[in-house]
């Protein structure tokens, strides 16, 4: 929640905000528990946060991910970008 909340913030466009926060801007406050977008599981620590990836959509960077998703997720975008730099040089 407090990455969401952070995200929120940081987001000074509606453009730019998560589906979610757009449609509902205190969805955080009013549904503490997400659902995390990989495993379905509802809970406290399920946080939407900024996923390693540049998407011309800006809303599509964004997920909601428990911790052990997130470590999959992110490991997933480590090697895919790991793999674009190494064939960009």
């Amino acid at each position: 929640m407090k990455e969401a909340t952070e995200t929120l913030k940081q987001a000074t466009t509606p453009e730019l905000r998560p589906r979610f926060l757009r449609e509902a801007p205190c969805y955080a406050l009013v549904y503490p528990e997400l659902e995390c977008q990989f495993c379905g599981k509802v809970g406290p620590d399920v946080e939407a946060y900024h996923q390693n990836t540049q998407y011309v959509d800006a809303e599509s960077n964004y997920v909601a991910a428990c911790p052990p998703c997130r470590e999959q997720n992110d490991e997933y975008w480590r090697g895919m970008w790991d793999d674009y730099y190494s064939n960009c040089m």
